[in-house]
């Protein structure tokens, strides 16, 4: 959620569809319950990434005050050991009420495991367009991820050629892994087990993807299973 929901707000439709409705749905939702209503969830989301209201450092003045004893240096209880300055992290936002809403009745995202980025986008962008019917806002911001997928099939045996077009929105591609090989001479370091691996082109993947490939087909014209290049 929190990978697909920054990446979703990264793009200028997304920000100005649900900005804008924090400004013109939000305060005059008429839903009874906002927390079951996409719209008002959404544009909460919005406002919380993109106002720049929580992505300022905590305020640490409250998390040591004395709590009404100072106990005594020479308290063999008392730890003195200079401790070394804790990292402070931002609040963030804590969407809860936009996970229980958007996973609800869902076999996998209602749960607290962890899921599929992929699979999330695409049941998030499916959400998205059912709001639209609702709250017709402005144009559907899911349109800019629309594309189709143009599959060629030749027969091997009588030559014939087959297109079909199917339409998507993700565009899974197969990521190579290779791992570095070590430089000649190197010593391994004691408990340095990490594993280190090539870069990968994103050219070589979609390479990959369209590379013709062989399969069995069973070609109504040949009226048999013949070989066929994809």
């Amino acid at each position: 959620m929190n990978s697909t929901l920054q990446a979703l707000f990264a793009f200028s439709t997304f920000q100005t569809r649900y900005l804008t409705s924090f400004l013109t749905h939000t305060p005059y939702c008429t839903n009874p319950a906002p927390a079951t209503c996409f719209e008002c969830q959404t544009s909460k989301i919005a406002d919380g990434l993109l106002s720049g209201r929580y992505s300022i450092p905590r305020d640490t003045s409250f998390d040591h005050q004395d709590v009404g004893f100072s106990p005594s240096p020479n308290d063999p209880c008392t730890d003195v050991t200079p401790k070394a300055p804790a990292v402070v992290f931002q609040e963030g936002i804590k969407p809860g009420m936009f996970k229980a809403l958007v996973g609800k009745d869902h076999a996998e995202f209602s749960t607290m495991k962890q899921q599929d980025a992929g699979e999330f986008l695409l049941h998030l962008l499916e959400l998205v367009r059912r709001s639209q019917k609702v709250n017709p806002a402005g144009e559907d911001p899911t349109k800019m991820f629309g594309f189709a997928l143009e599959e060629r099939l030749q027969c091997e045996g009588c030559k014939q050629v087959r297109y079909q077009k199917t339409d998507s929105e993700l565009l899974p591609i197969m990521v190579p892994v290779k791992e570095k090989a070590k430089a000649e001479g190197a010593m391994e370091v004691e408990g340095d087990k990490k594993e280190e691996y090539e870069a990968v082109e994103l050219a070589d993947c979609l390479a990959s993807l369209t590379a013709p490939a062989e399969i069995e087909y069973n070609c109504p014209t040949c009226d048999r299973k013949v070989n066929a290049q994809k």
